[in-house]
């Protein structure tokens, strides 16, 4: 070849040596175990959060018996669950926050893989749409830029919980669930974190480090927590029992 061929072939090599090294450089960005400072909040995020899920909201209504809707956010929601436990496993494993025992990472497992009619399954689905919604009123994120996989976790794996949560309850829900059984399976599940918090000095649950309330005593915080659980569960456990119908017909209207 001559000269100016050489010349090309040279740039062209260098253009993509350029590209592989952004491209390696993001991945390390994205999986690097080094810590920072979480991302800024403005008002305009939680406009956004929240403008989010009502679009969420409304196209789950529209397409939640759409079967391709349905295995796309369960695959969404399978790699989210994938990439966070990878890095755990590879960079940064730690019994006190890599345990699947927060609530909505329970939520997680319940939609990936409980039978839809296992007995706890409809308990921690709606957990995992209360705790969605909270996640963006009260945003926690892990000590990494916006563009770490932590974030991304939290919140793609947030908005896809919501959407799957929402998709089963429009699906599965029936009548109300005894309040006997809901207070009962919250006790059981609290006393069950707070053990795993003993051992592992974590704060599953946020009953070891509750926000809002920190400064209370433990047993105060436990059944603050477990009352406020139980509250919010039911409220849900009402809402789809009393207008599960008129959510459904909503749904199958021509908007």
């Amino acid at each position: 070849p001559n000269s100016s061929q050489g010349f090309q072939f040279h740039e062209f090599g260098k253009g993509n040596g350029r590209i592989g090294e952004t491209r390696m450089s993001w991945l390390a960005s994205f999986f690097s175990n080094q810590e920072t400072r979480p991302p800024g909040l403005s008002p305009l995020t939680f406009l956004f959060f929240f403008a989010v899920l009502f679009t969420l909201t409304y196209a789950t209504l529209r397409w939640y018996q759409n079967k391709a809707y349905q295995d796309f956010f369960k695959g969404l929601q399978l790699l989210q669950i994938i990439l966070l436990y990878g890095w755990y496993i590879t960079m940064a494993f730690s019994l006190k926050e890599s345990l699947p025992f927060y609530h909505c990472r329970m939520s997680v497992m319940a939609v990936l893989f409980l039978p839809d009619k296992h007995p706890w399954k409809r308990y921690f689905i709606m957990i995992g749409l209360i705790g969605s919604i909270l996640s963006f009123a009260y945003p926690l994120f892990d000590h990494y830029p916006i563009g770490h996989v932590t974030i991304f976790s939290y919140v793609v794996g947030h908005f896809t919980l919501f959407v799957n949560c929402l998709i089963y309850l429009l699906r599965f829900h029936g009548e109300r669930m005894e309040m006997v059984d809901l207070v009962t399976k919250t006790v059981l599940l609290h006393f069950f974190l707070l053990a795993v918090n003993t051992v592992t000095g974590g704060n599953y649950g946020f009953l070891r480090v509750t926000p809002l309330i920190g400064n209370l005593s433990a047993p105060i915080r436990f059944i603050l927590v477990t009352l406020v659980m139980v509250f919010l569960l039911s409220s849900v456990d009402w809402l789809f029992a009393t207008k599960i119908e008129a959510l459904r017909d909503y749904a199958s209207q021509e908007l």
